[in-house]
């Protein structure tokens, strides 16, 4: 999560790989898909590409969003 605040998070949005279950993997992302989607909404945060980054206003919220994402 620390690397959120610099350079985002990878996922793998599309691994089908059920064995892994840590942060960034499939099954984080279909966990926290609703909560991700409302960040992205509300200007938090921004999927690019296969990267989960903070925006501006984001940055500022890190911590809450962390606490969310956990």
């Amino acid at each position: 999560m620390l690397g959120l605040r610099s350079r985002g998070l990878k996922f793998k949005r599309g691994e089908n790989d059920p064995g892994q279950l840590g942060i960034g993997s499939e099954a984080w992302y279909m966990e926290r898909k609703q909560i991700i989607n409302q960040l992205v909404v509300a200007g938090k945060m921004v999927i690019d590409g296969d990267m989960l980054k903070l925006t501006r206003d984001g940055f500022l919220v890190c911590d809450e969003i962390v606490e969310r994402l956990l």
